[in-house]
């Protein structure tokens, strides 16, 4: 009788502990937790074909010489319509494709403008732009809905952001809601804006892994990807979140790549854009099913952007462009084939 006492107090404990288990894990998904999360968190990598890059300007650079091309900063609305930011100096100025990169235009003289952070189109109208102008220590935030023909100024109450040139994430995923992001020491620093950009609030996304500044983008207000290499123990880490507040562990790998750009899309494609620490190659790495598993494509080696302000763009699931400061290159197959547009 004793016995069967016994047996039926450890049943009981054990449906109790099997009723609250679920609780007892999910702080350990939490980014100050990653170490702890079981070997299933390893990415997925496959080796895929090798991308095939086309290195010769394309022809139309070739008889024309372009001298306009944009320099960080750059949108596409889709495959053919885009914009870009042109520095020289003192003079900023917004530059326009229409036939998905080959040739730019000049579209606006933006005057009295001596910084653009960020720049964000709806469509081919509906615009925003992050200035900063001569002797002011704050930032302007200036819509547009003609294309970029006329500007203007609906914010001045924005953090100053002119320290964050290359770490920056702007973006409008609608007509109300906007995001801007960035890393900072304390940990992922975000204003997010509901009423198109007239008023902001800012929170502080402090877990973030240790480990260096990683890259970042965002699919929607709350959707967004974080990726970062250890170079101690040779680990590039991927984290998500799904509420735009909390980062969670969503895969590791051993590896010597870092990653230099991201950009998604849409929630389910992706790109990372690495280089090996090591041999200085560049490898590409995909995902088509949000993240579970993911295929890396080498870069013959003699493919070679420069990283100063590098940003990589896409649209769509097949449309992507790499833009560095020695040229512009565009893929029309998902990153399996590029060709260099302009230097």
């Amino acid at each position: 009788m004793f016995n069967l006492d016994l047996r039926f107090i450890s049943l009981l404990v054990l449906f109790v502990l099997m009723g609250t288990g679920c609780s007892i894990y999910k702080t350990a998904q939490e980014v100050g937790a990653a170490d702890v999360r079981p070997s299933s968190t390893d990415m997925r990598v496959h080796t895929g074909v090798e991308v095939n890059v086309q290195d010769a300007v394309h022809a139309a650079s070739k008889d024309h010489p372009i001298k306009d091309i944009p320099q960080g900063c750059m949108v596409f609305v889709d495959g053919l319509f885009g914009y870009g930011i042109k520095q020289n100096g003192s003079a900023v100025e917004l530059l326009l494709t229409d036939n998905g990169g080959e040739t730019w235009t000049p579209r606006h003289q933006l005057d009295g403008v001596t910084w653009v952070s960020g720049l964000s189109f709806l469509d081919k109208d509906t615009g925003w732009l992050l200035a900063k102008k001569d002797g002011e220590d704050h930032n302007e935030l200036l819509l547009t809905v003609d294309g970029g023909e006329t500007w203007e100024v609906i914010s001045t109450q924005l953090h100053n952001l002119g320290d964050l040139k290359e770490q920056l994430f702007f973006r409008f995923f609608d007509r109300q809601n906007g995001m801007i992001a960035w890393e900072a020491p304390t940990g992922m620093q975000i204003l997010r804006t509901q009423d198109g950009g007239l008023a902001w609030n800012i929170s502080d996304n402090g877990l973030l892994p240790e480990g260096g500044r990683g890259v970042f983008t965002f699919v929607s207000p709350s959707k967004g990807w974080y990726a970062v290499s250890d170079p101690k123990k040779k680990l590039l880490q991927l984290y998500q979140t799904s509420d735009g507040d909390r980062w969670q562990l969503s895969g590791r790998l051993k590896s010597e790549l870092n990653p230099i750009a991201i950009a998604f899309p849409s929630v389910d494609d992706g790109w990372i854009l690495m280089q090996n620490s090591v041999s200085q190659t560049w490898s590409l790495v995909r995902t088509s099913d949000e993240g579970l598993t993911w295929t890396e494509h080498a870069f013959p080696s003699t493919f070679a952007p420069m990283k100063h302000r590098l940003t990589l763009t896409a649209v769509q699931e097949d449309h992507s462009w790499i833009l560095g400061s020695n040229g512009l290159w565009r893929s029309l197959n998902g990153g399996l084939n590029w060709n260099r547009l302009v230097l």
